[in-house]
């Protein structure tokens, strides 16, 4: 297992968020537990092997159109390092995002949650 935490350059922001991916031979969907501009974790059982190439597929939350960007499987994290909020899966690293679609993911990144929350009446 090797994760990168240490060299993060970009703010995560923990969604999950629905992400398809295609690699040479397969097609898989699974779900994000965290994304940032320069990346997201793909939570999945199988993690594929590090510098394996992908394509991924993924729409944020009041966005128009899907976003498609190939990244780099850069640290796994297999079932056997997995626990409570730490599930099996790999960090990818987006290799070809477009402008547009990284100012999308920035914006939605830098959203701040609200900071009071309405009381149950």
């Amino acid at each position: 297992m090797s994760e990168g935490k240490e060299n993060r350059r970009y703010p995560r922001k923990g969604y999950k968020l629905k992400v398809g991916m295609n690699t040479e031979h397969n097609f898989y969907v699974g779900f994000t537990g965290n994304i940032s501009e320069g990346g997201l974790f793909i939570a999945t059982e199988a993690p594929l092997e590090i510098g394996s190439i992908v394509l991924i597929q993924f729409k944020l939350p009041n966005s128009q159109s899907e976003i498609s960007v190939k990244g780099e499987v850069r640290w796994v994290r297999d079932q056997s390092a997995a626990g409570p909020g730490a599930p099996a899966g790999m960090g990818v690293q987006f290799s070809n995002l477009s402008p547009e679609a990284q100012r999308e993911i920035a914006a939605f990144v830098n959203k701040r949650e609200p900071e009071f929350y309405p009381e149950d009446d």
